[in-house]
């Protein structure tokens, strides 16, 4: 038996996006009409269709995550220096500039599209975690800054590396930022992908 062939319609014959392809490409194929659906790798690359009236943006829960590592030599091999930084980082100023609100500011690197069968258990103990807010109070930066203190107010600086992509290049701002606000130096280099 031979397999039924079918001919596409007129709409599908215009083209599809496969997985792997440049993303900002596809965010213009999608505006374009040239495509009629395709997956995005991130939350940012969406943001530019989120408004359109031609194309329908669908999000569910995700197990992306955006985790900043540290290196076993710096400031940072501190605890104390990285719970400062997890105390003044402005998770919601990233989620706004990076991802165009299309993402959360979680405490943890994996967010509630990991979390699988016991969805209650997953949210209470997320809940009770503290040190990792979505913005930042005054009382955070002070307690930011006394840990600062506690540490030794390191003067050597913390290097954040970064592949120049626009959503690193947010999140290692913001680390940046948080740095300074709480005494610490950083700068940021470019390591290419």
């Amino acid at each position: 038996m031979a397999p039924r062939q079918q001919t596409p319609s007129p709409a599908a014959a215009r083209g599809h996006c496969c997985g792997g392809a440049d993303q900002p490409a596809v965010v213009n194929a999608l505006s374009s009409g040239e495509v009629q659906g395709a997956f995005l790798d991130s939350a940012s690359e969406a943001v530019a269709l989120k408004d359109s009236k031609s194309v329908q943006l669908a999000q569910g829960p995700s197990t992306n995550a955006w985790s900043l590592l540290a290196t076993s030599r710096g400031p940072l091999v501190n605890e104390k220096i990285r719970q400062a930084l997890s105390l003044a980082l402005n998770r919601e100023g990233i989620v706004k500039a990076a991802f165009g609100g299309l993402a959360q500011p979680w405490k943890t690197p994996l967010g509630s599209g990991a979390w699988g069968y016991d969805k209650e258990a997953f949210q209470a103990a997320y809940d009770k975690l503290k040190g990792a807010p979505a913005k930042p109070s005054s009382d955070d930066i002070a307690k930011a800054k006394q840990l600062v203190k506690d540490a030794g107010s390191p003067s050597e600086p913390i290097i954040v590396a970064s592949d120049g992509g626009s959503t690193r290049n947010v999140i290692s701002n913001a680390l940046v930022d948080a740095a300074k606000k709480i005494g610490l130096k950083a700068k940021i280099i470019t390591v290419p992908s």
